[in-house]
C-alpha cells in the first residue's frame, strides 16, 4: 500500500520554479523572500522562530496523526490535544 503523504511532510509546487519540492524546502524559500519585510518591522525574529519551531516539531495535524499512528486510537489523539491545551501549546 503507498503511504500518503500530508501537509510538512507532502511536496508542494513552487510556482516559481516549475516543481515539486518539500514543505520544508518552499517554507525556507518564502522565508528568505519575506525576510526583508519583516526585518523592516521588527518581525523576523519572531517568525523565524515559530516557523522553525513548528517545523521542528510539526503542525497539530502532524502531532495528531502521529498520536493516532501509535495505537489506532482516537482517545490518544483526545489525549494530546487535552495534554497541549493544558499546556498552552
Amino acid at each position: 500500500m503507498e503511504r500518503r503523504t500530508y501537509g510538512l511532510e507532502a511536496e508542494l509546487i513552487d510556482v516559481a520554479d516549475k516543481r515539486a519540492i518539500s514543505a520544508y524546502q518552499l517554507i525556507e524559500k518564502l522565508l528568505a523572500t519575506l525576510r526583508p519585510a519583516l526585518e523592516r518591522y521588527g518581525d523576523w525574529d519572531e517568525i523565524n522562530s515559530l516557523t522553525h519551531d513548528t517545523l521542528a516539531r510539526g503542525n497539530g495535524a502532524t502531532r495528531q496523526r502521529a498520536a493516532y499512528a501509535r495505537r489506532d486510537h482516537l482517545e490518544d489523539v483526545v489525549d494530546l490535544l487535552i495534554a497541549e491545551t493544558a499546556q498552552g501549546t
